[in-house]
């Protein structure tokens, strides 16, 4: 499955409203775009923290761009395998069902 530029713009929403569990110190990329490439690398069927870093490795500038990555010397960088990782462990799975109802 392949997800389209709409849903890729559309996924950082449905994240918004999560409180970030991560310390300010730190903290590079917005949760919201953490969990929107990691839903959209599960969509489209990777399994494993490994598997969701190197399909977001793999995301172009375009859709970087949609997913809300940060900018850095004018280039849109993706969160490393740890940092999905982190994140994942660290959001409770309450504060995601909440988010998706």
């Amino acid at each position: 499955m392949t997800i389209t530029a709409d849903q890729m713009r559309a996924l950082p929403q449905f994240f918004t409203d999560i409180p970030d569990p991560r310390r300010i110190q730190g903290r590079r990329h917005r949760l919201a775009t953490v969990l929107a490439i990691s839903a959209g690398a599960v969509l489209c069927g990777m399994r494993g923290y490994k598997a969701i870093a190197d399909w977001a490795n793999s995301l172009g500038q375009k859709a970087r761009e949609r997913f809300r990555c940060r900018v850095e010397k004018g280039r849109c960088i993706v969160p490393s395998e740890y940092v999905v990782r982190d994140v994942l462990i660290r959001i409770s799975s309450h504060s995601l069902s909440i988010s998706i109802i």
